[in-house]
């Protein structure tokens, strides 16, 4: 089946709760058997009309790790193949200020400040050990390297927000990023 003609329009992201076999064997867990899972719930629309997408559209769902990695990569593709267009484009005397500035600013994103969010698409242990020189190290000084001040192992990944419109990046107590994490009262 030809899928150029159509395009993903991500719809919602959709949190499930459900029984977990790793908490339920936990004896150290917070009481709760139950974790959550984030899925995202996309359309596969025609092009010419998936500002609407009301009709001929088919509906499908993910887990939202699987969603986000290709949708990033995906990105980051348009862009790179904008970027050497742009450059191109400049090269043989081509308007290219706006296209060029555009691309600078992605290219130094890190340079100021800036996190690559897409580096947090799939649950994994925060890693405190690197600091900005690249050396190994505490970051923070404060003996944790990735736990939390109880000693509890943290975990990043992705996170629907309250109503599904949007994925956020989490904190997260263990290491499927099922269960969010939350500040020990104190």
């Amino acid at each position: 089946y030809d899928l150029s003609a159509f395009s993903v329009k991500y719809e919602k992201c959709q949190n499930v709760q459900s029984w977990s076999d790793e908490l339920a064997d936990d004896e150290e867990s917070s009481g709760t058997v139950f974790a959550i899972k984030e899925f995202v719930v996309f359309r596969l629309c025609p092009s010419d009309s998936c500002e609407t997408c009301n009709a001929n559209y088919g509906e499908y769902v993910l887990p939202a790790d699987e969603y986000l990695l290709a949708a990033t990569e995906r990105t980051r593709e348009d862009f790179e193949n904008f970027c050497k267009i742009c450059e191109e484009t400049c090269n043989n005397g081509g308007y290219c200020d706006e296209c060029s500035a555009d691309c600078s600013t992605y290219d130094n994103l890190g340079n100021n400040g800036y996190v690559d969010a897409s580096n947090y698409v799939q649950c994994q242990q925060i890693d405190m050990n690197n600091n900005d020189n690249g050396e190994e190290g505490d970051e923070n000084n404060d003996g944790q390297n990735g736990n939390d001040a109880e000693g509890q192992l943290l975990y990043i990944g992705p996170r629907c927000s309250s109503n599904g419109s949007r994925i956020y990046i989490g904190l997260f107590s263990d290491e499927d990023c099922g269960v969010p994490y939350e500040l020990p009262d104190g």
